[in-house]
């Protein structure tokens, strides 16, 4: 392993996130991610448990279950990878993530699903707009 690896794996260590490693190392966060998981393979463990995201999910709710989570146990280090729900499910299945929350359909029946949220759209508009007529009276097809 290099030099690189083993920074990029202090960086993390220190930050507690993969996301602010990136930003102190002015490198992507898949170029991280992909440096511990090369760590990972050459030692062959896992150096970080990580919790991963799809994209909505991620950047609206992953910081407040995150803050939650760390309250309850302080010296818990979550790391979080944000993706769509295929390849956080693909994560999961490889054992590269070690759960998981996405907004989208999990299609492998080698996976636990737990409903935890349901949500709702709702379609907004100006009164100038034709779809302000419909005035939620039905739902639009």
């Amino acid at each position: 392993m290099t030099l690189r690896h083993m920074n990029i794996f202090v960086v993390v260590a220190e930050l507690g996130s993969m996301s602010a490693a990136a930003k102190q190392l002015f490198i992507s966060q898949p170029a991280v991610s992909q440096a511990i998981s090369e760590l990972e393979t050459h030692y062959q463990t896992l150096l970080f448990d990580r919790l991963g995201s799809s994209m909505t999910v991620g950047t609206c709710l992953m910081p407040d279950i995150i803050s939650e989570m760390k309250q309850a146990q302080p010296l818990l280090n979550v790391y979080s990878l944000v993706n769509n729900t295929a390849e956080i499910e693909q994560g999961l299945l490889n054992s590269s993530l070690d759960a998981a929350v996405v907004e989208g359909d999990i299609q492998s029946p080698h996976l636990v699903s737990i409903p935890i949220i349901s949500d709702q759209l709702v379609l907004l508009c100006g009164k100038a707009h034709p779809f302000f007529q419909n005035k939620g009276s039905a739902p639009l097809t």
